[in-house]
């Protein structure tokens, strides 16, 4: 995936985050790609690596709650559960689960989260 990725070049600071904790990715970017809806994540993983583990879920509850979603409406997949045609196979906030993990987050106040369930059931 990294060699994917490397060969699209992103300046993304959510890329590089991602990827720099857990490859030898050496990118620190300081912008995001996409900043809507993305951008506010860079809070959530600053408070996760200050230590406010807390305030970092809360955080991105808020995202998957406010930002998530509606800041995808241009996708191909919006609304998708809407279809006539049953091409509805979910909807997953991949980069919400890997910040959870790689900042070691209590995701238990996520557990009925729409875009997101780490032990319970959703992935």
């Amino acid at each position: 995936m990294t060699e994917l990725i490397s060969k699209e070049d992103p300046d993304d600071y959510l890329i590089d985050f991602l990827l720099g904790k857990k490859t030898t990715w050496e990118k620190q970017s300081k912008d995001f790609k996409f900043p809507k809806p993305y951008q506010s994540l860079q809070q959530v993983i600053s408070l996760g690596t200050n230590g406010e583990k807390e305030k970092a879920i809360n955080n991105l509850k808020l995202y998957l709650d406010q930002e998530w979603y509606k800041g995808h409406s241009d996708a191909g997949w919006y609304d998708n559960h809407k279809s006539k045609h049953n091409t509805y196979a979910g909807y997953w906030s991949w980069e919400s689960a890997a910040l959870v993990k790689i900042l070691d987050l209590d995701d238990s106040i996520l557990k009925n989260q729409k875009f997101l369930s780490l032990r319970y059931g959703s992935f």
